[in-house]
């Protein structure tokens, strides 16, 4: 797992209530030396650098504290280096979506993921939107895959919630289809973060 994500994951944990005990230092996160974990109240332990862990660890702070508001606890942001975050932009495409049902994707900690919007300023991504992809003979969804098209007439119709959830699309000669939720890429610039410590 990316250290900037590690780090990025600790400072979630240190603004966040009802966690018993801290062990983290990011220091020793950078230097190799130190894997960061977190005791909820009812004792269960997260390792923050496991793959999954800081989502299971959100899930298991929500039951315990009774929330579903998704600002109380957000997941779906997802902080990537200024590197990442520039080639997520590179695979903007949303006309070849719209137009060919077709798009480029990308990859992040083995998930694939379609670009579907983003905000900038003077061309610097602030943050992008995308949705995890999944190849059409493994998806077990809820939405039945359908190509742009058909798809938002569903939408119009009041079928299908307003989003690309459920859609078909082509890559390479592969069919994907886009998975909910959305998700949010935002940029980590460690470097200007860890200048104060």
């Amino acid at each position: 797992m990316e250290l900037t994500v590690v780090i990025e994951y600790m400072r979630f944990w240190k603004k966040q209530k009802g966690v018993e005990y801290y062990n983290f230092s990011e220091r020793g996160v950078l230097a190799g030396t130190h894997s960061p974990n977190i005791v909820l109240q009812d004792g269960a332990g997260y390792m923050l650098d496991w793959p999954g862990d800081h989502e299971r660890a959100v899930e298991h702070q929500r039951k315990l504290s009774g929330t579903s508001d998704p600002q109380a606890m957000p997941t779906n942001e997802i902080y990537v280096p200024e590197a990442k975050c520039r080639e997520i932009y590179s695979k903007s495409d949303l006309t070849s979506i719209i137009e060919k049902s077709c798009s480029k994707t990308f990859f992040w900690q083995n998930q694939e993921y379609i670009y579907s919007g983003s905000c900038h300023k003077g061309g610097v991504p602030l943050y992008i939107n995308a949705y995890r992809v999944e190849p059409l003979e493994t998806y077990k969804g809820p939405l039945t895959p359908l190509k742009y098209g058909p798809h938002f007439e569903q939408v119009d119709l009041g079928n299908r919630e307003r989003s690309y959830a459920g859609m078909l699309l082509t890559n390479g000669g592969r069919q994907l289809v886009v998975c909910a939720p959305e998700y949010t890429f935002k940029q980590l610039d460690v470097g200007k973060q860890l200048s104060i410590f």
